[in-house]
């Protein structure tokens, strides 16, 4: 093997680790780049605005898997015993939530552990607030900037990387998620800085690069198993960093072990469990991905990436990667081989949720820049391109700048289980008995004390424990009603300790309860012997719509929406989150 790798210079490596390169005169310091700047800030405040939606109550369906995990690791057992998704995210919050306790110690909003356990399980606002700032605006907002960073790396034009910045600021799918707290942002960042660095290790094949291409790969990779495929990318990349490559000598090339090398270790250590406890891991990990299915292979292009990008700038893109390809040939293969491996991989296993084209996004906009400032470069056209150049950026990111705006302001203006939780608590006798026909799309209610203490008794969990006595010692200051959740009869396992009981949603089982009241949400429309005994069995009493027509009922959206919907055309037709809820009160057997 070859051992000159090179010497390692620790100033260097600083320097590469905040991926400026101050001998790159086409990186421009961002306090000379007033453009930059106000991309950033717009950048920054569409995905804070509306970012605390929902608190106190959750309503998004994966954000507590997160969370939970994180403030479990407070029992000092680090082992998530859930491999579906990787923990980085859950450690890291883990470790956020400990600078959080540290400073209201400091300060004294905190006197003890228990106070700060205290906090969460009456109001964990805050706990949530924290992990979106982080893991979805802050992330997202930086990314900003590293696309822009790349886009100067590969074009090496200032007005390339403005555009690419702008498109990505105002990207609907990379907004409406970063409000979230999950993977797929954290996990986006660094892929594109890991794109960066592959950039350099293409340009100067230093150690320094190879290590911190392995670095930041290993880090995606320990965010979302998915950045795996970086894999390719790097070594297509090593590959073709020679005009004239030897096989022979890129095989014994030792860099390039050293970017596995560290990639791998670097993932172990975000991931310590999957080697520890390997057996567990290796069922969960097998487990998922016999949850992944195939689609068709322009499926994610035509309702993933136009929903979330608009249709002009994904035909922009996708014209600009050919260009792209064409004009830098090697290098531009270097970029995009990523996106187009990982739209393969989407192509054929995937789910079909939107947000697994994220990580396509910023090369998306980058291509899509690119091909819109390449044809108004040319001389073809009059003296005014400048401002044909800015007509035609409006009109091309208008489509996702609309549902940005447009999904900010139903992010602030609440939630239709929200309102029928208040018009419940006001209007229905305490202690009634209500059934869901969901355990999340409906409103969240207190369980009476009895329920509570049957609860107590069913979980081994020491937080819910501390949480079911909390509730039971405050439990006479709210609103308490004897609750059911109602399910078919394959479905009557519950997974979630308060999502229960369940019985099986049939009208004698209803009666037999004593059941008073029945909370049904409009998601789809069903023709179970359940929906269909309404008319016969209930009267409606209360319906609480999202739409701004009265007479819409059901979401185009005909996928589980995990918090905010995703067509253009069901997002403008509302005025709040949620799905149409009615209350129905309970008649007497006939």
């Amino acid at each position: 093997m070859n051992n000159n790798l090179g010497k390692l210079d620790f100033k260097e490596i600083l320097s590469r680790c905040c991926v400026i390169d101050l001998q790159d005169k086409t990186i421009v310091h961002l306090k000379n780049n007033l453009a930059l700047y106000l991309i950033l800030v717009l950048g920054f405040v569409v995905r804070f605005y509306g970012v605390q939606f929902g608190l106190p109550e959750i309503y998004h369906a994966d954000e507590p898997m997160v969370v939970n995990h994180a403030v479990a690791y407070g029992s000092w057992d680090f082992n998530p015993h859930y491999f579906k998704l990787p923990p980085l995210l859950s450690y890291s919050l883990f470790l956020i939530y400990g600078i959080y306790f540290v400073l209201g110690y400091i300060v004294n909003v905190f006197n003890s552990i228990s106070e700060f356990e205290m906090l969460f399980l009456t109001d964990p606002s805050s706990f949530y607030l924290i992990g979106r700032m982080v893991f979805g605006v802050i992330f997202g907002t930086a990314t900003i900037y590293l696309v822009y960073l790349l886009a100067l790396q590969l074009c090496g034009g200032k007005k390339v990387a403005i555009l690419s910045a702008l498109f990505l600021a105002l990207s609907f799918l990379h907004v409406r998620n970063s409000h979230y707290i999950y993977h797929d942002i954290p996990m986006t960042f660094f892929v594109v800085l890991t794109s960066i660095s592959m950039c350099n290790l293409y340009k100067r094949q230093k150690v320094v690069d190879y290590i911190l291409t392995g670095l930041y790969a290993g880090i995606a990779v320990g965010f979302k198993y998915n950045a795996a495929l970086l894999c390719i990318s790097i070594f297509l990349t090593h590959l073709l960093k020679d005009t004239k490559p030897n096989l022979k000598k890129i095989l014994l090339d030792g860099k390039i072990y050293i970017c596995g090398l560290v990639m791998i270790i670097t993932y172990l250590v975000t991931n310590p469990f999957s080697i520890i406890s390997f057996n567990e891991f290796a069922r969960e990990f097998v487990a998922l991905t016999r949850s992944e299915g195939s689609f068709p292979f322009l499926f994610h292009l035509r309702y993933s990436l136009v929903g979330g990008l608009g249709l002009p700038v994904v035909l922009a893109s996708i014209g600009g990667i050919f260009w792209i390809i064409v004009k830098y040939n090697r290098y531009g293969i270097v970029v995009f081989s990523f996106p187009i491996i990982y739209y393969f991989f989407c192509g054929f296993v995937s789910q079909g949720h939107a947000r697994y084209v994220i990580p396509l996004i910023p090369f998306f906009v980058i291509s899509a820049s690119f091909l819109i400032c390449k044809i108004f470069q040319s001389r073809s056209f009059f003296k005014k391109r400048h401002l044909l150049l800015c007509i035609l950026t409006f009109f091309v990111v208008l489509p996702t700048l609309l549902k940005s705006f447009y999904i900010d302001y139903l992010f602030a203006s609440g939630d239709t289980r929200a309102q029928a939780k208040t018009w419940i608590e006001r209007k229905v006798p305490f202690n009634a008995i209500i059934a869901f026909d969901h355990g999340f799309f409906t409103p969240k209610l207190n369980h009476s004390n009895e329920q509570l203490k049957n609860k107590l008794k069913e979980t081994n969990s020491v937080l819910q424990k501390k949480r079911i006595k909390l509730l039971l010692e405050n439990t006479c200051k709210k609103p308490k009603y004897n609750l059911f959740y109602l399910a078919n009869r394959g479905e009557l396992k519950s997974f979630f300790l308060f999502q229960s009981p369940i019985i099986e949603n049939k009208w004698e089982n209803i009666h037999r309860e004593g059941i008073q009241y029945i909370v049904i949400h409009k998601r789809k429309k069903e023709d179970s012997p359940l929906y269909l005994g309404l008319d016969k069995y209930a009267e409606l009493v209360k319906t609480f719509s999202p739409y701004k027509d009265k007479n819409k009922v059901y979401s185009l959206d005909v996928d589980v929406n995990t918090a905010a919907p995703f067509f253009a055309n069901e997002i403008f037709s509302r005025r709040s989150l949620g799905y149409t809820i009615q209350i129905y009160r309970v008649l007497g057997k006939k």
